[in-house]
C-alpha cells in the first residue's frame, strides 16, 4: 500500500469514531490529521499507530478533548445555555473514556471513575431522600383532608383543623418538587464542572485541533 492509501484507511477510520461531532469540526480535525501524517517522516500504519495511537483511541482523545474546549469556549463567550442531562452524562462518560486512552492518564481515570460512581450515589441517596418527604407529605396532607371532609359534619372545629394541617403538608410537599429539582440540577451541574476540570489537566486543544488552530 502506498502512504496516501494508509492515510486514507487510517482516517476513515477515526472519521467513523468521530460522528457525534458537527459536519465542519468532522472536516476540519480530518483534515488536520490527514496533512499531519502526510507531513511527518510516518510512512507505516504502524508508525501511524505508534505516533497517534489507533484510530479508535485517537477518537476518544478527540471527543474528550472536544468536551472539554465546548466548555472553555462557551465560558469565554458568556453563552447561558445549559446542556442537558442526557449530555452532561455522556460528556462525562466521553471524558472518562478519553482519559482511558491516555497511558499515562489510566490511573487517573480509574480514580475519576469510582469519585464518580460515589457523587452519583449521593446524589441518588438525596433524590430518594427528597422523593420519600415529598411522597409522605402529599399523601398524608391528602389522608388528613379526606379526614378533615368525614369529620366536619361531627365536628366542625376539628374537621376545619385537619383540613387546615391537610393543605399545609400537601403545600409543603408539592413547594419542595422545584427545589428538589434544582439542588439535584446544581449537584450533576458540579459533577461535570468536576470532570471537565480534571479533563482540561490532559486535554486542552491537544487533540481537538483544526488546521487553523495548528
Amino acid at each position: 500500500m502506498t502512504k496516501q492509501e494508509i492515510v486514507n484507511s487510517y482516517i476513515n477510520e477515526l472519521k467513523n469514531n468521530i460522528t457525534r461531532l458537527q459536519q465542519d469540526e468532522q472536516n476540519d480535525i480530518l483534515e488536520f490529521y490527514r496533512e499531519f501524517i502526510l507531513d511527518s517522516d510516518m510512512n507505516s500504519e504502524n508508525e501511524i499507530i505508534s505516533e497517534l495511537g489507533t484510530p479508535k483511541k485517537l477518537a476518544r482523545k478527540i471527543l474528550a478533548d472536544h468536551s472539554v474546549t465546548v466548555e472553555d469556549d462557551s465560558a469565554n463567550t458568556k453563552e447561558e445555555k445549559q446542556p442537558k442531562k442526557e449530555n452532561q452524562m455522556k460528556t462525562i462518560w466521553i471524558i472518562i473514556i478519553g482519559l482511558f486512552a491516555i497511558p499515562a492518564a489510566i490511573p487517573v481515570a480509574f480514580a475519576l471513575l469510582g469519585i464518580v460512581f460515589g457523587l452519583f450515589m449521593a446524589v441518588f441517596g438525596i433524590f430518594l431522600g427528597f422523593f420519600g418527604t415529598i411522597f409522605g407529605l402529599v399523601i398524608g396532607g391528602i389522608v388528613l383532608m379526606g379526614i378533615a371532609i368525614a369529620t366536619l359534619f361531627g365536628s366542625l372545629p376539628v374537621g376545619m383543623l385537619y383540613l387546615g394541617i391537610g393543605i399545609i403538608l400537601t403545600t409543603i410537599g408539592l413547594m419542595l418538587v422545584p427545589a428538589a429539582y434544582y439542588l439535584i440540577k446544581i449537584l450533576i451541574d458540579g459533577i461535570t464542572m468536576f470532570v471537565r476540570w480534571v479533563g482540561r489537566k490532559f486535554f486542552n486543544k491537544q487533540y481537538y485541533q483544526s488546521k487553523e488552530e495548528k
